[in-house]
């Protein structure tokens, strides 16, 4: 059966909204939420079933139920596992105080989802480092490690210019 112009460029336009609705559910952060609840991405929906006796589900619940380990203007920041989009991710805080951010995913991370995770998971004020292993040790576009950097460069940068003053004088 011949289709006219119109009827193409009608069943174009389906096509191409399908392609883009299976994409943000592949990547969307957007999901069902309410507060100290775990939040499950579409992507996840059919992988992961609300089950007492998984592992993952527990790690997932006594993540969303914890305690707040900081907070700014812009959030409340926990430790343990989350979902976001089609990715893990797990946030630590390491002996030395320093926050570690763990992605992983089935697909390859790319910066954007990498960026959004870190604003989601980690506080505003915290300058994070992805750092690149050798090759032998490399993890694949499929892992992500974000550590935190000591924030205190600034005042050592004023210490240093302090005395830099001091002894012109």
């Amino acid at each position: 059966m011949m289709l006219n112009k119109e009827q193409m460029a009608a069943q174009k336009e389906t096509e191409a909204a399908e392609r883009e609705n299976r994409l943000v559910a592949l990547n969307s952060h957007k999901c069902e939420t309410k507060k100290n609840s775990v939040e499950i991405p579409q992507y996840w929906k059919k992988k992961i079933k609300p089950n007492e006796k998984s592992k993952l589900w527990n790690k997932l619940v006594s993540s969303a139920k914890s305690d707040p380990v900081a907070t700014d203007a812009y959030g409340e920041y926990r430790k343990g596992l989350f979902l976001y989009g089609c990715t893990m991710v797990q946030v630590e805080v390491c002996e030395n105080e320093l926050w570690r951010l763990t992605i992983k995913s089935e697909n390859p991370i790319g910066l954007p989802m990498i960026q959004a995770i870190r604003d989601k998971y980690i506080p505003d004020a915290f300058l994070m480092a992805m750092l690149f292993q050798d090759r032998a040790e490399r993890f694949g576009s499929n892992m992500v490690q974000l550590y935190q950097l000591p924030n205190n460069v600034d005042s050592e940068v004023a210490d240093d210019q302090n005395k830099e003053a001091k002894n012109d004088k």
